[in-house]
């Protein structure tokens, strides 16, 4: 109806903003907002995780505002997936879910503020705010051929180092470090970087010569940029080697020069 979408657009126009506190004039206060688990100020917390921000309202007198409406701001600006409504005692928890969005290396962090999503009452007093910043986690995600190598040759390693999971962007300009290893013995730590525009990884790296195993594994390790991202492995296991073959060179003596017109050669391998 005309009188919903009129009635939506008055939300939508006086949520986009919070009213900053220091506009406010004694008159226009009719409750204040207070955050109660301050302790989470200036906090560092992953992406996607959730925190849960408690508080309450309550009028100028002290008393509780009871089944009221209210919502988290982030840097001033509505965020709507995160609202609550008061209890019989004015009491608020809002579980805030740290977006994917936040800077990891913002130096100011991220205000989050509570307020009243109704303002046709007038202005709300918020009695404090938190600064909440954000890391993240790292993840391989790596092309993997499962086709069998001989010792000594080069084993191509495409893809990326990734934020969060296999849809985050790359990470650029970080170093990885490798070992190949097998049953018996772990080969010497060598190490490369990724891609400085986009944190891709194009990199061949060698099959040690002395792999006398039917299999070896290529462990990835990168160590973080703490506290902005965390620390994270792969290990790409089993990777087939040709090992402990026998080359026989058959020369067929009686060849005519009708049948064959060069010798015959195999390779046999065990």
């Amino acid at each position: 109806s005309l009188s919903s979408i009129f009635n939506y657009n008055i939300f939508s126009q006086n949520l986009t903003h919070i009213d900053h506190k220091d506009d406010l004039k004694s008159s226009a206060v009719w409750a204040s907002i207070n955050i109660t688990n301050y302790q989470l100020n200036n906090t560092r917390h992953c992406h996607n995780s959730t925190i849960s921000i408690y508080g309450n309202l309550k009028y100028n007198n002290g008393t509780a505002v009871q089944y009221t409406e209210v919502a988290i701001f982030v840097d001033d600006i509505l965020d709507p997936q995160f609202m609550s409504t008061t209890d019989d005692f004015g009491i608020f928890q809002i579980n805030f879910r740290i977006p994917y969005n936040f800077d990891v290396y913002s130096v100011s962090g991220y205000k989050i503020q509570v307020n009243v999503t109704d303002n046709s009452r007038g202005k709300v007093k918020k009695e404090n705010f938190l600064i909440i910043y954000a890391n993240a986690t790292s993840y391989f995600d790596i092309n993997y051929y499962d086709s069998p190598y001989i010792p000594g040759e080069y084993y191509v390693l495409g893809g990326f180092l990734r934020y969060d999971n296999i849809n985050g962007n790359g990470i650029p300009s970080s170093q990885i470090n490798c070992n190949w290893y097998n049953a018996t013995y772990n080969w010497p730590l060598g190490s490369f970087f990724t891609n400085p525009i986009d944190g891709s990884i194009s990199e061949t790296i060698q099959i040690p010569l002395n792999a006398s195993s039917d299999s070896i594994n290529l462990n990835l390790t990168y160590i973080g940029d703490i506290p902005n991202i965390d620390s994270s492995q792969k290990v790409l296991t089993n990777i087939r080697l040709f090992n402990n073959f026998n080359c026989i060179w058959d020369t067929v003596s009686n060849a005519s020069e009708r049948r064959f017109n060069r010798n015959y050669r195999s390779i046999i391998f065990k």
